[in-house]
């Protein structure tokens, strides 16, 4: 799968599946969540969704569906695919994709209302809320390279030794990847991942995967971690204050130009409720978001790609941090000349982080100016069509 696909997988929450599914006659009353999973009758392969049976499940972890009944284990865009040809209609991977970036812009741009999941969904996952990751034994990072020889390059994209260290960074020699360690905010290792560099793994896009080792998977639920909190939790405690990035490499880097570190990484686009509340747990009352500078993955009728979706997307993040009460700032390249597409505020060293973070702005600044209730910028305006 290319990366533009898995960037759009990447951003999918589970309101979007919702969204999706209902296209294709799957009402929010007939879906249940259980065990980060959303139970569905099988729309996949049946019509007339009243006959259908709940054997459609969704794996939130995974982000895939699976039909235990006959088509078995499909992404989305392979899903609306079955789906369309089930109904007669020939139907592509590509133009999936777009229906389901269309789904994604709209929650993102579609003023500041919150697309939430339905009422028994969402109570779900609160509950789900107390249920603990794996923990996994961590002497498997022993099994990994600290030599400096290898972790080079990171070191030539200006994060330190140093830093690597403190973060456990390993290199794996045989299989040319970097390994991350992932630890809870007590400092329990329930997982890693891994940062591929052989093209091939790059092109098919597992750039970034869960370490596989000796036929074990060492995943976790990423939406209930904020990499880097057992290390800096002490700073972002005193300050009162977090800096929310995406990758983990972000927190790394910004270890390695900053003392007092007060960064954590959600692993994505999305604040999860999970990590909503670890932030408060660590009594955090203002949350600077400093999300990735993405353009739109697919271009608009005219062929023009949208500069302004990274701005989008933290302002619905943003909005969703505003309701539980925290001050939330924004960083972001407001004139788009220093960041490019895909770049963490971060990436281009201590001089252009510095410009960004002066020019932070306040959420409450924003929410007049960019997208008033119940108006839209045109710029920002998507048609939908009626699938």
């Amino acid at each position: 799968m290319t990366t533009k696909y898995n960037k759009i997988l990447d951003m999918i929450t589970t309101s979007d599946i919702v969204q999706l599914v209902s296209k294709f006659g799957i009402p929010e009353t007939s879906i249940r969540y259980y065990n980060n999973q959303l139970i569905m009758p099988t729309g996949c392969h049946n019509e007339i969704i009243g006959t259908a049976k709940h054997k459609l499940y969704y794996y939130e972890n995974s982000k895939k569906f699976h039909c235990y009944t006959c088509c078995g284990s499909m992404n989305p865009f392979e899903f609306v695919v079955q789906a369309y040809r089930t109904r007669g209609i020939k139907y592509s991977l590509s133009n999936a994709a777009i229906i389901i970036e269309r789904i994604i812009q709209e929650r993102l741009r579609d003023g500041f209302a919150i697309v939430t999941p339905p009422s028994n969904v969402k109570k779900e996952i609160e509950e789900d809320w107390h249920k603990s990751l794996t923990e996994y034994n961590p002497s498997i990072m022993n099994c990994f390279s600290r030599n400096k020889k290898y972790l080079k390059v990171w070191e030539k994209e200006g994060i330190s030794f140093d830093a690597m260290d403190k973060f456990g960074i390993k290199f794996d020699m045989i299989r040319n990847r970097m390994v991350i360690p992932i630890y809870d905010d007590k400092g329990v290792f329930v997982g890693a991942k891994v940062r591929n560099f052989n093209q091939e793994d790059i092109e098919n896009g597992r750039k970034y995967m869960p370490l596989i080792h000796n036929n074990e998977i060492y995943t976790y639920d990423k939406g209930k971690i904020l990499y880097g909190l057992n290390f800096n939790k002490k700073n972002i405690k005193n300050a009162k204050r977090a800096i929310i990035f995406e990758s983990e490499k972000s927190t790394i880097l910004y270890e390695s130009l900053y003392v007092g570190n007060k960064a954590v990484s959600i692993g994505g686009s999305n604040v999860s409720i999970y990590q909503t509340e670890l932030l408060k747990q660590y009594k955090v009352e203002t949350v600077v978001l400093a999300l990735d500078n993405d353009y739109s993955l697919l271009p608009n009728e005219n062929g023009e790609y949208d500069k302004y979706f990274g701005l989008y997307k933290m302002l619905k993040e943003a909005n969703k941090l505003d309701a539980k009460g925290f001050n939330v700032e924004i960083v972001y390249d407001w004139e788009q000349s220093f960041l490019e597409n895909k770049d963490a505020p971060i990436d281009k060293g201590r001089e252009i982080w510095n410009k960004l973070y002066r020019n932070r702005k306040n959420f409450n600044e924003l929410k007049e100016k960019y997208l008033k209730k119940g108006e839209k910028d045109e710029r920002t305006k998507v048609e939908i069509e009626d699938f």
